[in-house]
């Protein structure tokens, strides 16, 4: 939940997720941002695409 401070609004984020040692960074990933204390949060389909393509770079790595 957002801090209560603030409203979520339409945006783009940095999402870096580490797994074994390795870091996938994702640039412009669309999420609701918390305009007071900046928290991003995605739906379930935007986190469930970035899990699969971390495991897909993950693989090929």
């Amino acid at each position: 939940m957002p801090c209560r401070h603030g409203e979520p609004r339409p945006g783009a984020v940095t999402v870096p997720l580490e797994r074994d040692g390795m870091t996938i960074v994702f640039r412009e990933v669309p999420a609701l941002v918390c305009e007071n204390c900046g928290e991003a949060f995605h739906d379930e389909a935007v986190t469930a695409a970035l899990l699969k393509q971390a495991e897909q770079a993950a693989v090929a790595a």
